[in-house]
């Protein structure tokens, strides 16, 4: 049987042995935590590598089929095919929100179903889901009996992300809504109605989108006057993506407008990851412990995760057989019985015929 092979690249701090994932050929997405990996395989199994001081990489053994994962800082998150979350790892650690001391960790309430994406917040290793009814559900941090509800109303939602810090979504009719604690100045000032956007990420303090027609679109931390963004279509904005920082980044291609082109899929945490069309990798931002430090030649990826200190790619490598001998061997034994018995049988057929013939 000949099966999709793969290899996970990673590259950014390999204190924990991040940067070394297991030889898997059968991967079908891959997530980056802070100090760990994650990857889904075809069968919906899930394996985790990296860091585990926290149990971050104790799978647990009555996990259903699996059809999403998202890696945290001390934590791993599941999505699975019967639309319910589980998430391990750390479940102890404190922090101070609105004031008050609370729990950090996967906690997940109790009937949390219907879920359709999921994605963690490195922050303080909380989670968001989107439901298939477009609501949004935030939980893992433990405010008002282990759950902490969205403080917004919201209409239906189709795209979500967080920074850490602040979170974003576009609901159905294009508007968008931002909230958070706003460190940044800059961090909220997002265009109120966005169209034709396949997805958006976080990085820092900042969100960026990606249009439909593969263009990068930052949202939030430039110089821009929020007012002539009101209502606006996203080809109009007059965001110079050079002023980023992000010319002449090796593998970027830019429109005639200053946007970053050509791209497929974006990913970010500390950083940002953007895969091209032609499956190479462009990364921009901070470039603490080499995560921006693309390996040299690295091409044919078809999936990219941006991690707190990692980063990661999923490279293709084309079919592969992968036969075992014992599967081989008894094809053989098959086939050659098959063969000898329709010799047989057309044999003892002859014979009849010869016995018939000369009994006449």
């Amino acid at each position: 049987m000949d099966t999709n092979n793969y290899d996970i690249i990673c590259w950014g701090d390999n204190t924990y042995g991040t940067c070394n994932p297991p030889q898997l050929k059968d991967v079908i997405a891959i997530s980056a935590g802070f100090w760990h990996g994650m990857a889904l395989r075809s069968n919906g199994t899930v394996v985790c590598w990296g860091k585990n001081i926290d149990g971050q990489c104790d799978i647990p053994n009555n996990l259903k089929k699996v059809i999403a994962i998202s890696a945290g800082n001390k934590t791993s998150y599941v999505l699975q095919y019967d639309g319910t979350v589980v998430g391990w790892g750390n479940n102890n650690d404190k922090t101070i929100f609105n004031g008050k001391l609370v729990s950090i960790g996967c906690h997940i309430p109790p009937g949390l179903n219907k879920v359709v994406a999921i994605t963690t917040n490195m922050y303080d290793d909380s989670i968001t889901v989107l439901k298939n009814d477009g609501t949004l559900v935030h939980c893992g941090t433990r405010i008002d009996n282990n759950t902490c509800s969205v403080q917004i109303e919201l209409k239906r939602v189709v795209l979500f992300a967080t920074t850490g810090e602040n979170n974003m979504v576009i609901q159905e009719d294009g508007t968008t809504k931002a909230w958070g604690r706003n460190i940044s100045s800059e961090a909220l000032k997002i265009p109120s109605k966005l169209n034709s956007i396949k997805s958006i990420t976080g990085s820092g303090d900042s969100f960026i989108a990606l249009t439909n027609n593969g263009t990068v679109i930052p949202l939030t931390n430039v110089s821009l006057d929020p007012n002539k963004l009101k209502d606006i279509e996203i080809e109009k904005i007059p965001i110079y993506m050079q002023s980023a920082g992000l010319k002449p980044l090796t593998n970027a291609s830019f429109d005639k407008n200053g946007f970053m082109n050509n791209v497929v899929a974006i990913s970010g945490k500390s950083h940002v990851i953007a895969l091209n069309s032609n499956g190479t990798v462009v990364c921009w931002g901070s470039n603490y412990r080499g995560v921006l430090n693309v390996p040299v030649g690295l091409k044919d990826v078809v999936a990219i995760s941006a991690g707190g200190l990692v980063s990661m790619a999923l490279k293709y490598n084309g079919l592969v057989s992968r036969p075992t001998i014992r599967v081989s061997l008894l094809h053989t034994i098959v086939g050659f019985i098959t063969k000898s018995f329709v010799i047989i049988c057309i044999l003892t057929l002859l014979v009849i015929i010869y016995i018939i013939l000369n009994s006449r």
